[in-house]
């Protein structure tokens, strides 16, 4: 009994002080960057947000938006928590594809991850060759490559002529390899090479969340969709960054 009663005093405060926190530094990093978007920087950063605590980007000095699915945001909301951070990224597309900037670097909300190097920003602003290349992944963790026709990615294979062939012109691939997870820099001129219609309808893929794990299954094929070669090897995402031995060293 009495264990219980700690438990709900420890949410208890969870509620009130720390999504108070997170909800003023949210409003914080949002008030970075116009509620309109008019005055565009040459990179703008997007985070997908859900319950992640926002200290990270506080210091900041570069433009961040955060796209949420849980707090009240002047720039991007996601009105259902499902797709992971796909939802976010595609609810941006959606929402400023007639307005974007010339580079988008779309990162999860957490500073920390497995499949990362720990100075994401850092990474973004100071070591990525984004204005050389249309597309870098920023996870810099080499994974296996993936046979769609089989397994848990099946589904992408199985639904592309419906749901992909139409958007992105082209067959559906059968192997994929690029680092993951999730989180990369693409510039304005891939975004827009997909009609718009795309992106609108793969998010109401998401919402309809009748697709089993579709937001993991993306993660392997946001290369593809952004016009890469379905095999992009981890020593050819390295050659996309600046003094990649202090990257991995000054962790």
């Amino acid at each position: 009994m009495y264990i219980i009663i700690l438990l709900l005093i420890l949410y208890l405060i969870k509620v009130i002080f720390y999504d108070s926190c997170a909800s003023e530094n949210f409003k914080l990093i949002n008030n970075s960057i116009k509620e309109d978007i008019t005055e565009l920087p040459e990179l703008l950063v997007v985070s997908s947000h859900y319950n992640e605590d926002l200290n990270w980007l506080e210091n900041v000095n570069k433009p961040v938006i955060i796209c949420s699915k849980k707090l009240e945001s002047p720039n991007c909301n996601v009105e259902k928590n499902v797709g992971n951070e796909c939802t976010a990224y595609l609810k941006f597309i959606i929402d400023n594809y007639y307005n974007l900037p010339n580079y988008v670097a779309f990162i999860h909300g957490h500073e920390f991850a497995w499949h990362q190097p720990k100075k994401l920003l850092d990474l973004i602003y100071n070591n990525a060759k984004y204005t050389e290349y249309d597309f870098i992944s920023l996870n810099l963790f080499f994974i296996d490559d993936r046979n769609l026709g089989n397994g848990m990615f099946k589904n992408i294979y199985d639904m592309w002529d419906e749901h992909f062939k139409p958007y992105l012109n082209r067959e559906a691939p059968i192997r994929v390899l690029h680092d993951c997870c999730a989180q990369f820099i693409v510039s304005k001129s891939r975004i827009l090479a997909v009609p718009i219609e795309g992106y609108i309808h793969w998010y109401e893929l998401f919402l309809e969340d009748k697709i089993w794990r579709l937001g993991y299954s993306f993660e392997y094929i946001w290369h593809v969709i952004f016009g890469e070669p379905d095999i992009v090897t981890h020593e050819e995402n390295l050659q996309r960054f600046r003094d990649i031995d202090r990257i991995y060293s000054d962790k």
